[in-house]
């Protein structure tokens, strides 16, 4: 009786028979050295479709208060556990799509605009004149305040204490010791962390 060789490892080749062994729901583990066989092959669950938001491409994703956040199509979702999507309203479509939430607001920033979900019934465009003629980057929550990143400066910014419609135009500050763009922000054991194009700080 011929042996059967099962794969241990899953890839695709332009050529079919380069990639004809394949594991589809299934991982390759390795044995101890002392076992009977060298490795073993076991299942993982399959992927199946969860639910469908709007009309697509997903443009950003965040999770808080329970439900899952979606921007899909240009359109703000909230999504509960039983996949049942219902439309916010309309951010416009971007590749650079960044949400953050407090313990209830949710704000979207679509660069350079941003928008707030108040987890009840008010979506709407933050408009304070401090917000900054040049709008938001990324947005990431700590403190009290929602923290944005300053488009095509080195300067980042905050809302006033528990707010997210009021700003201050003496809420801001700039990477001090290097002076480059910032091209992100993010909150790590309640530091933010500035990646600019050439620097961190």
């Amino acid at each position: 009786m011929a042996s059967l060789s099962l794969p241990v490892a899953s890839s695709r080749h332009r050529s079919r028979p380069a990639s004809s062994a394949r594991l589809l729901n299934a991982m390759f583990e390795q044995l101890p050295p002392d076992a009977k066989t060298p490795f073993v092959v076991t299942r993982t669950p399959g992927i199946s479709q969860w639910g469908t938001v709007g009309t697509g491409p997903i443009e950003s994703l965040h999770a808080d208060h329970g439900l899952l956040y979606v921007v899909s199509g240009g359109g703000f979702y909230s999504v509960t556990s039983a996949a049942a999507a219902t439309f916010r309203g309309a951010v416009g479509s971007s590749t650079e799509i960044d949400m953050a939430s407090d313990t209830s607001n949710v704000v979207i920033v679509s660069p350079p605009l941003a928008w707030y979900w108040d987890g009840t019934s008010t979506f709407a465009q933050i408009t304070d004149s401090d917000f900054t003629s040049r709008g938001a980057g990324n947005v990431r929550y700590q403190g009290l305040r929602f923290l944005f990143r300053e488009p095509d400066t080195g300067r980042f910014f905050g809302s006033d204490l528990s707010s997210v419609t009021a700003y201050d135009a003496l809420n801001f500050a700039t990477a001090e010791s290097s002076s480059d763009e910032l091209v992100g922000l993010e909150i790590d054991h309640e530091e933010v962390f500035l990646p600019g194009a050439r620097t961190c700080e």
